[in-house]
């Protein structure tokens, strides 16, 4: 399987990628030559076995994390209350280190919480394991 899958996501998406976003010309090399577009629609995934890298590539921004590290990956999602709440997908590394944002929106959104549902099949099958889904309840 090719390291990098290609996943619209359509206009006016309501993610960004997490605040760990680096420009995209740092990640790997062999992920940055599938690459087949850069619209602005494309979530760019993958996970690279040879230089151990995995995460995602959207609007010319990176989230890169180490793949050997990945122990686990959440759905979060808060609803909103008090404050605006939020949807996001979470990596959780080795070593204790705390989870990674690799996905978020600024406030609670149904679209985008059933979008990254819709999309968690394809997103196990590129990390290559299973992504719970976590309610923390609503933003007090």
């Amino acid at each position: 399987m090719s390291p990098l899958i290609s996943i619209a996501n359509g206009p006016g998406s309501p993610f960004r990628l997490g605040r760990t976003a680096i420009d995209m010309k740092s990640g790997p090399v062999p992920v940055l030559a599938q690459l087949s577009t850069t619209e602005s629609g494309y979530l760019h995934v993958w996970k690279e076995v040879i230089n151990n890298t995995c995460g995602f590539i959207m609007q010319e921004q990176a989230v890169v994390i180490p793949a050997g590290e990945l122990t686990s990956m959440h759905i979060c999602f808060m609803r909103r209350a008090k404050g605006s709440g939020n949807v996001s997908l979470e990596a959780n590394l080795e070593q204790g280190r705390q989870s990674v944002t690799l996905l978020e929106t600024g406030c609670y959104d149904e679209v985008a919480l059933n979008w990254l549902q819709d999309k968690r099949g394809i997103l196990e099958e590129v990390f290559e394991l299973t992504i719970e889904l976590t309610d923390d309840g609503y933003d007090c």
